[in-house]
Parts: structure tokens; sequence; C-alpha cells
């Protein structure tokens, strides 16, 4: 699947500004930037998607040769750029309007993604004529949390959609830049982002979980994936999922278990057939090696689209690594092995809790996406806790799930 040649600049663009965000670098500011954004203006031009006049279009030919002969600072391209802003996104030339889009420029969203806000952005404003700084200060705060509605709108219409690979590729690391995930020496994903978070109303099956679930597939289409950081953040999903039931449905006193019957019983008020899905739990049932699984069972129970899961203890608690890790006064998460103490209880935790599904189905897929990853993918704790610990056989398992509930079924 060949890019086309805007899809080329925009892709490179894109890179240049995260390699800009990580690690600013002098080189790239004064020269790669600005030559990339000069031929991606001719190139919006020739497929009729901008309308530059004779003399923008001279300028810009002229500024792009000047730029790399002689290695300036590409000043007379970055101007051309600015002042094109209006038309690339068709807004009001208006100063609080093109700064604004500039800075959503610098956080890396595409002509696609910046095009679908100006339409919304225009409908806002036609609504409420007066209320430009407010509603600009608004929707700055809801693109900084990831998975909200307006962010939702933005991402999805990232890259027009394409089924490209590189372009999906890069729709993934536009949230995880955004969120700052690293990396740390226990091979740990940390979200470092302070100014960035996911949106705490983001719900276990939020439109944007689908569309990031689907990016993932169209990333690695055919592959194993492999990028540690995509498949470790699964499980700050997984965290949000939780914290949501809890936060918005669970009363006092109550089991997770009745929180996730109410969450279901709320959807079911405007969807009667929304259900949970049941789904064999048997790699969520691990016991050290020399003793006996249990047959108390726990249980899995997922979103309708596969992709939101939780896993539920007999007393109907969520077993989650996240009842295990501890948070450090810095916000970050204490990753280092040593700092756990790790006893029969913990390690149930560590190893049986819900991962956030990549794939629609229990498939080839899936299994690219979710179930081969762990063994290499995985951070330093989980690794060390699976040392000794194995899932039940398919005889050995034996799962007592089959009574009435009201939120969950099994599906075909």
């Amino acid at each position: 699947m060949r890019l086309s040649p805007i899809q080329q600049l925009m892709a490179l663009q894109s890179t240049l500004i995260m390699q800009l965000n990580e690690t600013p670098s002098k080189q790239i500011t004064m020269i790669d930037l600005p030559v990339v954004r000069g031929q991606l203006l001719l190139a919006l031009h020739a497929r009729h998607q901008l309308t530059l006049s004779t003399q923008q279009r001279t300028m810009i030919q002229r500024a792009i040769i000047t730029t790399l002969a002689t290695k300036t600072d590409g000043t007379q391209l970055m101007d051309l750029w600015r002042q094109t802003l209006p038309q690339r996104y068709r807004i009001v030339d208006q100063a609080e309007v093109v700064a604004h889009f500039e800075q959503l420029e610098r956080a890396n969203w595409d002509v696609a993604s910046l095009r679908a806000y100006a339409t919304h952005l225009t409908g806002q404003l036609a609504a409420q004529p007066t209320a430009l700084k407010g509603i600009l200060q608004h929707n700055w705060q809801a693109l900084h949390q990831v998975g909200s509605a307006l962010y939702q709108m933005l991402f999805e219409a990232y890259g027009d959609r394409t089924a490209q690979p590189v372009i999906n590729y890069q729709r993934i690391n536009l949230v995880l830049t955004h969120l700052g995930a690293q990396l740390d020496e226990h091979a740990f994903l940390q979200l470092t982002a302070r100014d960035y978070q996911l949106d705490p109303q983001l719900a276990p099956d939020a439109p944007f979980l689908a569309t990031f679930a689907q990016s993932v597939q169209r990333a690695f289409v055919g592959r194993v994936l492999t990028d540690k950081r995509i498949h470790q953040f699964r499980m700050y999903l997984d965290r949000q999922n939780l914290r949501y039931i809890r936060h918005y449905f669970q009363h006092s006193g109550e089991t997770d278990e009745q929180a996730l019957a109410r969450f279901v019983r709320k959807r079911q008020a405007t969807q009667p057939h929304y259900w949970l899905r049941r789904e064999p739990a048997r790699l969520h049932n691990k016991y050290r090696n020399g003793q006996r699984p249990t047959t108390h069972w726990n249980r899995k129970r997922l979103t309708p689209d596969f992709h939101s899961e939780f896993i539920l203890a007999p007393s109907g608690a969520f077993i989650s690594q996240w009842q295990v890790l501890k948070l450090k006064a810095d916000g970050l998460i204490d990753s280092n092995p040593d700092h756990y103490q790790l006893d029969d209880g913990t390690l149930r935790q560590l190893l049986n809790g819900e991962s956030f599904n990549y794939a629609n189905r229990n498939d080839r897929q899936h299994a690219r996406l979710d179930s081969q990853p762990p063994l290499q993918n995985d951070h330093a704790l989980r690794k060390t806790a699976f040392k000794g610990w194995r899932s039940p056989t398919k005889q050995q398992y034996r799962p007592n799930d089959k009574q009435v509930d009201d939120y969950s079924r099994w599906y075909s």
C-alpha cells in the first residue's frame, strides 16, 4: 500500500514535529520542517486542496531552493505557511483563531483533523458569535482530555481515515506523544505528560477506544504487535475502565460486579439489547507450579465490541494489576519489582487481571495483537510475577459460569 505524495509529506511533517517535541533540534527547526511545509503547500495546491496565487507559488518555490542551497532558517517558508493557514483550514483570518490553530499544529494534529475541527468551530461560532474566547478556551481544554468527544472527532479524521499502516502508526503515536508515553528503566510504560490526560469520563465502550483499536489493527495488519509502548498502553485503558465503573456506578457497600451490572442497565435504558459478553477465563486463573488450580474460577466480561475487558473474582471484586501497582510522589508508577511483596494474592492480581483488546473478536488477529505480545512486551514486574505460574489446561478448566444474570450473555 503506497503513500500518495501528500501522505508522504504529511507523514514526514508529523515525524519532524514529534522529534521537535521530544528533543528540540536546531537543525530540524531551521531547515527540515520549513522545507517540508513548503513542499506540502505546493502539493495541496496541485491537488486542489488549497488555492495559491501565481505569486505565492513562485515565492514558495524560490524559498525552498534558497533554504536548501544556503541552509538558512527557513523563515520565509514559515511565514508563507502562517499566511496560508486561514486558507488551509477555511477559517476566519482572525488573530485569536489563527494562533489557536498554530498551537494545534504544534500539537501534531494534521490537515484532515484540523479541517474537521474548523467545520465544528465554525458551527460553534455561528451559534455564539460573541463567545470566541470562551469557545477557544473550552475547546483547548477538551483537546487535552484524550478520548473526549472533541478529541475523538479530530482523532477519527486524522489522515483522512486512511487504512495506510504508516499513517495509522503515526495516528497512534499522536496519542502516545500527547500523554508523554515513555518506557522507564524497568521497561514499564509511564505517562509523563502534565497537560494531557485520559478523559476521566471516557467510558469502556466509548467510540475513541474502538477508533484507537482500529488504528492498531491497521498499523500492524498481518503482523504481531511488537511496540512495547502500544502494548502496555492497554493497561492505562484498563485503569480508566475500572475507575469509570467505580466512580459513576458503584454505590457504598456494593461489589464491583454490582456496579458493572448498573452500568449495563443504564445502557439498556436506550439500547435494550446491550449486554456484556461472557467468554471463558482460563488464562485468567493462573496458579503456582506444584499447587492445584482453584475451582472457584475468576470470570471474564467484555463490552459488546470485545475491546474493554473485566475480570471478576468469585466475590464480585475486580482482579487487576491496578490493585497492586503503587503510585509515587511524582505521580508516576513505582515499577521496580524489588519494591513489591510478591505473595500469592499479589501475584494473582498481577497475572489474572483484565487486558484491553485491540482485536474485535477471538481470532488470529486477537492472537497477534493481544495474546502473543505479552511474552516479549510486558514490564519487568509482570515478567517477574510469571515465574513459576501456569494457566490451567482445557481439561482442568471447568467454569461454573452458566447461571443467568441481568447484565451478561454468551455471544455466539
